[in-house]
């Protein structure tokens, strides 16, 4: 612990095993670095990234602590947004619990796109585990800045146009802020944000849906489960 401003001595280069330790430390607590640094989530793009690469981490919470929170809370609105005078909405005629919960896929592809993101970088200026504190800031911001249309899918405004205006508001808004996140995050040019953050978008198209099919799977395989055992425990 530094003495003249509390920052936690940690290594210089972050490995795996650190961050899993970051993970395990401050798994599902939440304080009140969380607000704080969705503040700067929002409205500083790449600046999270860049306070923790450079060490500066005690104010705010871990990339991973802050994209389980947020995916938590965007499970949430899912949920309540379903609830509405169209109950269809996200999940579907069903309503199926899997169909709600498949936003966590995005949280289970957060590792392989920064796998993509790491194999792609010509630079390698940056290690595996700081791509991934990248991509985790990103997603979390995600799931923060997209929260507001799935709050609203339940509701039946008569038309279509209110969600198309918002989607369209919102993507709008997603692709302006990964562009000036990469290129605070990573440098250079705008040729070479422009191509980061289209390689980014690849990684999430490819390990996006898979990692909903499975994500899906588990959930399924859970659900199932459970429902034998209490079927068994209670004829």
């Amino acid at each position: 612990m530094c003495t003249s401003c509390g920052q936690r001595q940690g290594p210089e280069v972050l490995s795996v095993r650190y961050w899993l330790s970051q993970l395990v430390e401050s798994y599902l607590s939440l304080d009140g670095r969380v607000p704080r640094s969705v503040v700067a989530l929002l409205f500083r793009p790449g600046f999270l990234t860049r306070e923790w690469l450079a060490g500066r981490r005690v104010r705010y919470s871990s990339p991973l602590h802050l994209c389980l929170w947020t995916a938590i809370a965007f499970v949430a609105a899912s949920l309540v947004g379903t609830r509405g005078p169209n109950p269809a909405g996200w999940a579907g005629d069903g309503g199926a619990l899997i169909e709600r919960m498949l936003p966590l896929g995005f949280l289970a592809a957060v590792p392989a796109v920064a796998w993509v993101m790491h194999l792609t970088d010509r630079s390698r200026d940056l290690t595996y585990v700081e791509h991934l504190v990248f991509v985790a800031h990103l997603q979390a911001f995600y799931f923060v800045a997209f929260m507001p249309m799935v709050l609203t899918l339940g509701l039946d405004p008569g038309s279509d146009l209110w969600m198309t205006t918002l989607s369209s508001l919102l993507g709008t808004g997603a692709i302006v802020y990964t562009l000036i996140a990469t290129a605070r995050v990573y440098g250079g040019g705008w040729a070479g944000t422009l191509g980061k953050s289209l390689i980014l978008g690849a990684g999430y198209s490819v390990a996006g849906p898979i990692a909903t099919a499975l994500v899906s799977v588990v959930i399924a395989g859970f659900a199932l489960g459970v429902t034998a055992l209490v079927t068994t425990l209670f004829p």
